[in-house]
């Protein structure tokens, strides 16, 4: 029997997989979180195969795709399934190249990545991914799939056309890396970041790593440049 671990910062979002799978002979919850430290925490106290995690949860800790990353390169056996509300390309696009990344041929059999939309999904098609990750294929739901076909046929690849979405969208900056971004735009330090979004110190050096990358800059100096100069050093709500 294949052991779940459910990250929702919504208590019914939780209640309802749980449900669903209760009973089942392949797949049984035995860990929840509330958050990404939880996540993680929870990830070194349980041998979990399938991870079915949301994107925003709160303001505590990393978020869903933070997590996703740290579970592709920590946790090879571990397949995830990002269960959520967002429709964005952007979001999308990010969590198929995690997959695509993470199922190479030259890397050896591992769990898949996959990606559904909490209010497009049924019991069945739940079932049917866990499944498919298990197996260590990767899997996107119909709507999904849906949303990255139409946007080949407008002529795009998984992404919409640039011109038509922010600089945000564009390098699928989440809700916790804009405000971070925003931040260390505005000069605060790591702790002072740390403190006024309460998190951990370890966190904010997380997403600042991250926006480096995403934004194909050397360093922090050349990342706030990169944040004023497209208007990302505004704080969001």
């Amino acid at each position: 029997m294949k052991q779940l671990l459910i990250v929702d910062d919504h208590f019914l979002g939780v209640q309802g997989i749980t449900e669903i799978l209760k009973g089942h002979v392949d797949y049984k919850v035995v860990a929840t979180a509330r958050n990404g430290n939880e996540a993680l925490e929870q990830l070194k106290l349980h041998t979990i195969q399938v991870v079915i995690l949301d994107i925003e949860m709160g303001e505590e800790g990393p978020d869903g795709l933070e997590v996703c990353r740290t579970i592709c390169a920590e946790y090879p056996s571990t397949a995830v399934l990002m269960l959520s509300m967002h429709n964005s390309e952007a979001y999308i696009s990010e969590v198929m190249n995690l997959g695509q990344e993470r199922t190479k041929p030259e890397k050896g059999k591992k769990a898949g990545v996959g990606f559904m939309l909490k209010d497009k999904s049924d019991k069945d098609e739940l079932i049917k991914a866990l499944d498919a990750l298990s197996s260590g294929e990767n899997y996107y739901g119909v709507e999904v799939m849906d949303i990255i076909v139409k946007s080949w046929a407008a002529g795009g690849t998984s992404k919409a056309p640039k011109a038509e979405r922010s600089v945000a969208d564009q390098l699928s900056l989440t809700k916790r890396e804009r405000q971070v971004l925003a931040l260390i735009a505005q000069g605060l330090s790591g702790p002072d970041i740390a403190e006024r979004l309460f998190i951990a110190g370890s966190t904010v050096e997380s997403h600042r790593r991250a926006l480096i990358y995403k934004a194909e800059v050397a360093n922090t100096k050349e990342l706030i440049r990169f944040a004023i100069k497209n208007g990302l050093d505004e704080e969001t709500d």
